[in-house]
């Protein structure tokens, strides 16, 4: 058994032993690139060390990984078991015109909403605020009748959430791609030695801050290599890195209202 087929065999076996709370932990600090709370938790399960996800994404990895991240997608979902199949019935058992209960069903959904409760904090750590704040909207519409407007709302978040998902399949891909890429140029010697820690920067900063604009990325990429480096590439040499690898989510809309996320490696 190599490295990889070793590193493998252990990752699959502490998330089989995993509780789900865990699960939702390992994968969240996986995304954020928390190295000391997925380690934490790892050690918690009899695991010394668990290396770090990227040195690990051979193809037949990525595929596990993708089926991990769609499985906390179908979690997600069953969360939100309020919400109809149909977007155009309402789920609501209290009568239409009961206006005091009405009231006071929205206030505890409201109340249940804000709390700490693991359900709501999944959601929020893995669909964004954006999505859930649809979510809880379309619950609230329905509850008041207001079918017309919880369809359209049900329809956007719903397309939001896949959106969400694939564009999470998408940035597991485009891992593996990257790091088999990066070891045949790096092999070859062609590589620049920014291109990697350009990259890395972008991956971990567009895996927290889908949003991000390719335009603003390459600016704050370039200006903190300009602050450490003399020799640091041109902007439109790292825009160029950025559009080639496939990093680049498809989450909109676009935004400046991010912050690099730089490891000290990085």
């Amino acid at each position: 058994m190599n490295r990889e087929e070793f590193n493998r065999k252990n990752l699959v076996e502490l998330i089989d032993k995993m509780s789900e709370e865990d699960k939702n932990k390992f994968y969240e600090a996986s995304v954020n690139g928390d190295d000391n709370k997925r380690n934490a938790l790892a050690k918690k399960y009899g695991y010394a060390y668990i290396p770090y996800i990227g040195d690990l994404f051979d193809k037949s990895l990525s595929d596990d990984i993708v089926k991990l991240k769609l499985n906390f997608f179908d979690k997600i979902k069953d969360e939100f078991k309020e919400l109809p199949g149909k977007d155009d019935v309402r789920e609501c058992d209290i009568p239409i015109d009961n206006y005091k209960d009405l009231i006071e069903e929205v206030r505890n959904r409201e109340n249940y909403f804000n709390s700490n409760n693991n359900s709501i904090q999944m959601a929020e750590a893995f669909l964004g605020g954006d999505i859930t704040i649809l979510i809880k909207s379309a619950v609230i519409m329905d509850i008041i009748g207001c079918m017309q407007l919880k369809k359209y709302l049900t329809r956007l978040y719903s397309k939001a959430i896949l959106n969400a998902a694939f564009s999470n399949i998408a940035m597991a891909q485009a891992k593996s791609d990257l790091i088999s890429e990066d070891r045949s140029k790096a092999k070859k010697g062609k590589t620049n030695r920014h291109h990697d820690s350009a990259l890395k920067i972008a991956m971990n900063t567009w895996d927290k801050y889908p949003n991000a604009s390719l335009a603003g990325m390459t600016e704050e990429i370039h200006a903190h290599l300009r602050s450490k480096w003399n020799d640091t590439p041109t902007a439109e040499t790292i825009k160029s890195w950025l559009k080639k690898s496939n990093l680049y989510p498809d989450a909109k809309p676009k935004n400046r209202d991010f912050k690099l996320i730089i490891n000290e490696e990085g």
